[in-house]
């Protein structure tokens, strides 16, 4: 689903009132000041990376990414060669060499996942990833467990999500039977970026209000429908442990939150 949805915005202009000082502004190296923080991906407190927003007119998509080794005193810009009129859904970093970016076609239905193992020099495309389908497919999440094991979600094609695992560090991706994988509702879809793992077990919500979760990495998955099941959309699912979590929607200013301390039953 051809969606955007913002999870982090650095580099704004300071403001005219005080900071406590544990926040401090950085610059992500990139040459045009139009350019701003679409995904980041922080591995531990030197190494993150990030991709690139773009808030100009005219073409609005970018393979720029950034990378920062020292905690952020010093960014170094780069981009993703042969993806012109791709923009990035999500970026996964395992280390300070190698990261994963979602990329989605704005003009077409489709996606790519592309890997670096060399600090961003190079990118390969992962292409046993499909996300190929003419109609349906967009790419929201990517995720590694360690140098080998992941998983990928997006968005249902042939009539169920488009879940992939991996055991060999995106070498060869497997998509998930749909016999693994509940049946969907009309119209529901995923959304970028927005989920959470913790261990061996992965939540992320849907257009339709429900949560889908995994305890064994992205290989059988179940669906728990919240208060918000065909009325609400489940943008936001956050879970400090294996039952206590938050769901959430926004419309304009406001927003809708239900909370769980029972894994999702109530």
């Amino acid at each position: 689903m051809h969606k955007r949805f913002v999870i982090l915005l650095l580099l704004l202009p300071p403001l005219a009132c005080s900071v406590t000082g544990q926040w401090a502004i950085q610059s992500a190296g990139f040459a045009d000041s139009l350019h701003s923080i679409q995904s980041i991906w922080a591995v531990d407190e030197h190494v993150a990376w990030a991709t690139a927003d773009y808030d100009g007119p005219g073409d609005s998509t970018l393979q720029a990414f950034t990378r920062t080794l020292d905690g952020g005193q010093q960014w170094t810009a780069g981009s993703v060669a042969g993806m012109a009129g791709y923009s990035s859904s999500m970026i996964f970093a395992l280390n300070a060499d190698t990261a994963y970016i979602l990329f989605h076609h704005p003009e077409q239905d489709g996606g790519k996942l592309m890997r670096t193992g060399n600090g961003g020099q190079n990118w390969t495309h992962q292409a046993s990833a499909e996300f190929s389908s003419a109609k349906e497919a967009y790419p929201n999440l990517v995720y590694f467990w360690d140098a080998q094991n992941g998983f990928l979600m997006g968005d249902p094609t042939d009539g169920y999500f488009e879940i992939y695992t991996t055991t060999n560090g995106g070498t060869l991706w497997t998509r998930v039977d749909s016999v693994n994988i509940p049946t969907i509702i009309s119209g529901e879809y995923g959304y970028e970026r927005e989920f959470t793992v913790i261990g061996n077990t992965v939540w992320f919500g849907t257009s339709k209000g429900r949560v889908f979760r995994s305890t064994d990495r992205g290989y059988h998955w179940t669906a728990i429908n919240t208060p918000m099941l065909n009325t609400g959309r489940c943008r936001i699912v956050e879970f400090r442990d294996s039952l206590h979590g938050i769901v959430a929607d926004r419309a304009g200013s406001l927003a809708v939150m239900y909370e769980t301390d029972d894994g999702g039953q109530t």
